[in-house]
């Protein structure tokens, strides 16, 4: 039987995360799990979550890009 990796139980136990969700926290929850291993889920979430949540902080300080100029 193959065994199921362990960012894949914690999501299918976040409720409420659609399937396209799922696809956006999983790498960070993946980062997240190589940098803590030892960690509890639940911190292993939170830590994604955090990081997710800097990314898009991140995106929002960024100029806009225009499509006709190229900048």
């Amino acid at each position: 039987m193959r065994e199921c990796p362990r960012t894949d139980l914690i999501l299918a136990l976040a409720d409420g995360l659609t399937a396209e969700d799922v696809n956006v926290v999983r790498p960070f929850l993946r980062l997240a799990e190589l940098a803590r291993p030892d960690a509890p889920d639940a911190e292993l979430l939170a830590d994604a979550l955090v990081s997710l949540d800097a990314v898009w902080s991140l995106a929002d300080t960024l100029e806009p890009h225009d499509e006709e100029t190229g900048r």
